[in-house]
């Protein structure tokens, strides 16, 4: 924990190790079957070509992966329903936060980085049972592809949340989240 880190200077939790795991014991809640947005503000260090788990339920066949993907781009990427869904948005690790997320209602997913639409794809899917959500990888199925950097502010909804609400996160401003 760095209590002057973050995205907002209010703390931020680092990951250095595949030790460093934030683990949130299993819920429903994390069963999302319809509509959903999975959403964090990252700081990933300069480790190319490695998969980094930024949070998960992965159990091994259930469960989810929200992750940046093993190319020199490192790439936003899901996992959900047995299938891995890339978004072709290239998150560089230049010391910088970014708020990255992703919402899905139906079949259509959308990535975001830094609150503005980034990527859509049309083969999203629910994201079945899995087990405790593990913030800094991917699930306990998934622990060897640790993040390395910084994570804050780490946000699950069981709703799609607009284009509008999620630049209001990333301008910090909350009214527009609860009201619409």
């Amino acid at each position: 924990w760095n209590s002057t880190g973050g995205y907002d200077g209010n703390g931020a939790y680092e990951f250095s190790s595949a030790d460093d795991t934030i683990v949130v014991p299993d819920n429903a809640r994390y069963t999302l079957s319809n509509e959903y947005t999975i959403l964090a503000w990252i700081n990933p260090d300069d480790i190319a070509d490695a998969l980094k788990g930024i949070m998960g339920t992965f159990t091994g066949t259930n469960g989810f992966i929200f992750n940046l993907r093993n190319t020199a781009s490192n790439d936003l990427a899901i996992w959900t329903g047995g299938t891995w869904i890339y978004g072709g948005v290239s998150i560089p690790e230049d010391g910088n936060w970014k708020q990255v997320a992703y919402t899905r209602s139906g079949t259509r997913g959308d990535f975001y980085l830094n609150g503005t639409l980034a990527s859509t794809i049309f083969t999203a899917t629910a994201i079945t049972d899995g087990g405790d959500l593990r913030i800094g990888d991917g699930g306990s199925g998934w622990a060897d592809n640790d993040f390395y950097g910084a994570i804050d502010s780490v946000l699950i909804y069981d709703r799609r949340l607009s284009p509008e609400q999620i630049k209001a996160i990333y301008n910090q401003e909350k009214k527009i989240v609860r009201e619409e």
